[in-house]
């Protein structure tokens, strides 16, 4: 039996980005190893080299999201069955790199039907989302973290208090009067205990 052709899907070019990164972030890169990294000062050289790396991811990502809208409106399917309804309407999408002005056709089912973005359709993007996933993502982990980290800190102040989270004491020193402060504090004008003073 002959072998069945498939169809291979071509990935959305970003010739565009990497080739900017290349003649001109490289250049930069360099510039501030000189200038920063070489000159002791290696938080600048790291400031620096984030901020580079995330102008260019945040390039990268929306040339991607244009390649991906050329290639749809381009499509057999597409001309089959929708209209160009608006060629360019714009949108702004929060993301991990910053902010991206994305720009999509509207289209029209040629059978009617409602309007709809297709490459909001395929990247899986709601109508009115203004931030992206990865973004909600991370901000639901920082303060899941953050959570934590105030839970952790009030037990480790409870325990050297000498009481446990939910209040019982854990320590005879809180037994003795001086439940509710720490080791070590002393009530103002207070005169020792110890005896022979």
């Amino acid at each position: 039996m002959p072998k069945q052709k498939t169809k291979r899907r071509t990935a959305p070019c970003t010739t565009n980005s990497i080739i900017e990164f290349i003649e001109k972030d490289t250049t930069k890169i360099e510039k501030s190893i000189k200038e920063s990294l070489l000159s002791g000062n290696m938080m600048r050289f790291e400031e620096k080299l984030l901020d580079t790396v995330i102008e260019f991811g945040r390039n990268l990502y929306q040339e991607i999201l244009e390649s991906i809208e050329q290639t749809i409106r381009n499509s057999e399917f597409r001309r089959q069955s929708y209209h160009v309804e608006h060629k360019e309407d714009h949108r702004t999408l929060l993301t991990r790199f910053g902010n991206i002005e994305i720009k999509r056709a509207c289209y029209t089912p040629k059978h009617g039907g409602k309007s709809i973005y297709l490459l909001d359709k395929y990247i899986g993007m709601e109508p009115n989302d203004k931030v992206s996933q990865a973004v909600l993502a991370q901000a639901l982990r920082e303060a899941v973290e953050t959570s934590y980290r105030k839970r952790r800190g009030r037990s480790m102040s409870d325990r050297v208090c000498g009481y446990k989270t939910d209040g019982q004491e854990t320590d005879p020193w809180s037994r003795s009067g001086n439940a509710g402060r720490c080791p070590g504090e002393k009530e103002a004008n207070k005169k020792s205990s110890y005896p022979g003073r």
